[in-house]
């Protein structure tokens, strides 16, 4: 996978960029010309978090406790919560503080900010010991490794950062992410370059979403 500095460096070599391709490391980079390592992460966050693409969808699962209502949320968007495996589909309700308070086998759930802690609050308080799975899609959308492992972050930062992405997607997600950068860089959408680097992101995003199995599209001119 490439790193921010790599994927950075490509951009300004590209033939429609006016960018010094010799970047030594990132921190020079914001001394010359802060303006790359923004637009790079505005295009990446916009591709990554406003497109439906599968890999970013995740499950967590835990087990609960007798008595006790609230268990820590994943970072994202939750979109389904079950409880006992996959057997029962739990309700989302919003009022949960509405009701009265009940033990039993969990039937709705909700998601707030408890004592500090973004949480999921499940209703009725279990009574016992159930696994709960929780589906959601993800918003981090980079990794950085420390020590043997990689680590989830919000976005690229760093030298070494890389996308958040499976590597065999790598090269259709790199053909999105070069010209919204430049879309970003323009931001004059009168601009006589604007519409040509915006029109080339779309078409390089039908062919990435096409290749992760969302409904295909004919693409023309790639």
């Amino acid at each position: 996978m490439k790193t921010f500095l790599e994927i950075l460096i490509e951009i300004a070599e590209q033939k429609w960029s006016i960018e010094d391709p010799d970047i030594p490391n990132i921190e020079e980079l914001e001394e010359d010309n802060p303006a790359l390592k923004i637009a790079c992460q505005q295009a990446n966050s916009f591709i990554f978090r406003a497109n439906d693409l599968p890999f970013k969808n995740y499950k967590q699962a835990f087990f609960t406790v007798a008595e006790q209502k609230a268990y820590p949320s994943p970072i994202g968007n939750v979109e389904r919560v079950t409880c006992d495996g996959n057997t029962y589909d739990l309700m989302y309700d919003p009022y949960l503080d509405r009701l009265k308070p009940d033990l039993d086998r969990p039937s709705k759930w909700n998601r707030e900010i408890l004592n500090g802690t973004d949480s999921i609050i499940l209703y009725p308080t279990p009574d016992d010991v159930y696994t709960i799975n929780v589906y959601y899609e993800t918003l981090n959308c980079a990794k950085r490794q420390q020590g043997d492992e990689w680590v989830e972050i919000t976005n690229l930062q760093r030298d070494d950062d890389i996308l958040n992405i499976p590597e065999q997607f790598e090269d259709l997600y790199l053909k999105c992410l070069y010209p919204k950068t430049m879309v970003y860089l323009t931001i004059d959408d009168t601009d006589e370059n604007y519409q040509p680097y915006e029109k080339s992101f779309q078409e390089a995003l039908l062919v990435l979403k096409n290749a992760v199995g969302i409904k295909r599209d004919k693409v023309i001119g790639f």
